[in-house]
This record gives structure tokens, sequence and C-alpha cells, in this order.
């Protein structure tokens, strides 16, 4: 098996002698096997990811499932979805302080990453969550109007993105 990484500590940065971060900063990410002939790229993911990772990679997807939606490229589109996706059920599995290391997302520079960010914490910090999802579903195109359904659904009692 590969020494890559995906982890910002893998194997480069262990031979030029750094210390990894504390146990408690590190998610397992689950290693998965070398993709198969002709498929692009080589490992899918070994070792850990720290929460900051996890959060990143969420912010990453959402913004390149956005990007491919509006290019009207559902598959690409979907593939980013189950990456954040994945990166926010990792983040949970952790309980509270998964769901802490998401809040910084509700100020990030885009939109649809703090519309998808306060979607998935609205069981957590309704308030903050809430009020990220008013202001953006007051202007008009996809973004505010995934703002405005997840509070629909909200409202209805039909929200689920977090069982808890």
């Amino acid at each position: 098996m590969s020494s890559w990484t995906l982890s910002r500590w893998g194997s480069a940065r262990r031979r030029a002698g750094q210390q990894q971060p504390a146990k408690a900063a590190l998610v397992p990410v689950e290693v998965k096997a070398e993709r198969a002939p002709g498929e692009e790229g080589g490992w899918w993911c070994t070792g850990r990811m720290t929460s900051e990772e996890l959060v990143e990679q969420f912010a990453l997807n959402v913004a390149a499932q956005t990007e491919a939606i509006w290019r009207g490229d559902s598959r690409t589109g979907n593939k980013h979805a189950r990456k954040y996706g994945a990166a926010v059920d990792k983040l949970f599995a952790h309980g509270d302080a998964g769901r802490d290391a998401l809040l910084v997302l509700l100020k990030h520079e885009r939109m649809d990453v703090r519309v998808m960010a306060a979607a998935h914490l609205l069981r957590y910090r309704t308030a903050e969550a809430k009020a990220v999802l008013e202001e953006a579903a007051k202007g008009q195109g996809l973004v505010p109007f995934e703002a405005g359904q997840a509070l629909k659904r909200w409202e209805e009692g039909t929200w689920a993105l977090d069982p808890g």
C-alpha cells in the first residue's frame, strides 16, 4: 500500500520530522482500495484527516457541485455531493465537536457554502443557521432557492440532514 495520504500529515512531513497533530484532532478516514485500471487517480484516501481538513473538503465540494450545476453537469455535481456528504457524515460522527468544526463555514465567503453548512446545522445551532438561510433566501437564483427550501422543510418539520 502506498504511503501517500490525503492528510496534510502524510509521509513527506513524517520524513521531515514534523510532529503529527494531537490524536483528538484526528478523524478516522476509511481506507479504500486502489482504483481500477483506466480510472483517473491512484489511491482514494489513506490515513486520517483532521476536522479542519474535513471542513475544507466539505466547502470545496459544495463549491464544486455548484459550479458543476451551473455548467449543466449533473454527473460531476452528484460526485461532489457525495464527497461533501461523506465529509459531513464523518464530522457528525464525532458529535457536537464535529458540528462545532462546521460552524466556521457560516461565515464563508461563498453563499453556497454558507447555505449548505447552515442547512446541515439547523438542529444544532438553529438561530445562527436560520439567520444565514433567511439572509440568503432574500436573493434570486439557485442558492437563494436552496436556502428557502431548507427553511421551508425546517418549518414543516420534514428537515432531516442531522438526525442527532
